[in-house]
């Protein structure tokens, strides 16, 4: 990152953990961050609404499900058995994730949660390709990208009504595309 946009970067970084309440700020580990991300658009534009969300929360629990929702995604990037659209539209989805995660802090420990079933049943499909230039894939990612892409767009996210209605209308894909 250059100028203003660096320096920039670094203050959202500075303002979310400094109003989260979690603890010093490690300087050094977010330089370094900030350093990878150079020639990475999405992932300073991720880092960058990552630090925003951060700052929207007003609890401990809340900043440490936006938290735990960054490891969970950096989980999945590092996933060999996905392929690289699916890995990367998931990691992607950190923004809507991240909104989620300050109205339902809890969500990834309920085994039904929809936004956690949205993610375990997009991979679990995957599974069953092995070439991401095959038109089945394409067929099926594509469902995937659209969904993905309205959850991400919703700055208002209040429930996980949103990631329902994005399974249930994939698994009527789905359900279309196995017939």
């Amino acid at each position: 990152l250059q100028g203003q946009d660096r320096a920039g970067a670094l203050g959202l970084l500075e303002s979310a953990l400094g109003r989260s309440g979690i603890g010093g700020l490690d300087r050094a580990r977010i330089e370094s961050e900030l350093a990878g991300l150079r020639n990475d658009r999405p992932a300073r534009q991720r880092a960058l609404a990552r630090a925003q969300i951060k700052a929207e929360a007003e609890e401990v629990g809340q900043a440490m499900a936006v938290e735990l929702v960054r490891k969970l995604l950096d989980q999945v990037a590092q996933d060999p058995r996905l392929l690289a659209p699916v890995r990367e539209a998931m990691v992607a989805l950190e923004p809507a994730l991240g909104r989620l995660a300050l109205c339902a802090p809890r969500f990834f420990g309920a085994a039904g949660h929809p936004a956690r079933a949205l993610l375990e049943q997009v991979a679990e499909r995957s599974f069953g390709f092995n070439d991401q230039f095959s038109e089945e894939f394409a067929e099926f990612f594509e469902g995937v990208r659209e969904r993905f892409n309205a959850l991400n767009a919703l700055e208002d996210l209040a429930d996980e009504q949103p990631f329902e209605e994005a399974l249930q209308e994939l698994q009527a894909t789905w359900a279309a595309q196995d017939q």
